[in-house]
């Protein structure tokens, strides 16, 4: 049960992100920190997790650490 209720969570979190930085703004840990009123390590799991699952990507020229969503690929 536990274990839904995260995901439950970091779909929430995941939805919030999005809302608010889409496909072209980059976000960073300390965005999802504040969005999702975690702290440093559960964000970096949600991180983790949005990569594995292919979601997001790095981005490259904006300083380490900032990601942005993927757009699906047709």
């Amino acid at each position: 049960r536990r274990q839904r209720q995260m995901c439950i969570r970091d779909r929430e979190t995941m939805l919030k992100l999005y809302h608010k930085f889409g496909f072209d703004a980059a976000f960073a840990r300390a965005d999802i920190m504040k969005l999702a009123g975690v702290t440093s390590s559960p964000a970096g799991a949600l991180i983790d997790k949005l990569k594995s699952a292919g979601l997001i990507e790095p981005v490259a020229g904006q300083g380490k650490g900032k990601y942005r969503f993927v757009l699906p690929k047709e």
